[in-house]
């Protein structure tokens, strides 16, 4: 196998890293912020697994397990990694910017909002994204090898 190949083959395994990493961050920034206890919306944005569409649980731990099977398998598997992989292969092109990465991550928070919340933004989960942008473009620096162009 050629070298670059294998290069390739670990960054994605990093990817992959670097994206678990990322939403237990956000899960982090989210509890500590405070947003997934006091806002209807946080529960009900968990309907692939809140059938019932509850807005509230009985514990806060009921909604930490909601909010981490929902975001640590379901949506990793289905939206995350292919978010990171995008990414991954823009800044492959670009380079690693942080400005890219907090762009990159506001306006996917922009777009789901859009979509799914008839675009009602939450001021502190913007500064979550931006939050989590710096903190990727840390990530990629630390441990993803960029192409020789961009070192």
């Amino acid at each position: 196998m050629s070298k670059q190949f294998i290069v390739f083959i670990v960054n994605i395994l990093k990817l992959i890293g670097i994206t678990y990493i990322s939403i237990g961050l956000k899960n982090i920034l989210q509890i500590l912020f405070g947003t997934v206890f006091n806002a209807e919306f946080d529960a009900k944005s968990y309907k692939l697994i809140n059938l019932g569409m509850r807005s509230t649980f009985e514990t806060k731990l009921g909604l930490i397990e909601v909010m981490l099977i929902y975001d640590l398998v379901i949506f990793m598997l289905t939206v995350y990694i292919w978010f990171f992989l995008l990414l991954y292969f823009f800044v492959q092109i670009s380079g690693n910017k942080v400005w890219f990465h907090i762009v990159y991550m506001v306006i996917i928070y922009l777009t789901v909002t859009l979509v799914f919340d008839n675009f009602k933004p939450n001021f502190l989960f913007i500064l979550i994204t931006v939050i989590l942008g710096t903190a990727n473009w840390w990530m990629f620096k630390k441990w993803i090898k960029l192409n020789p162009a961009h070192d």
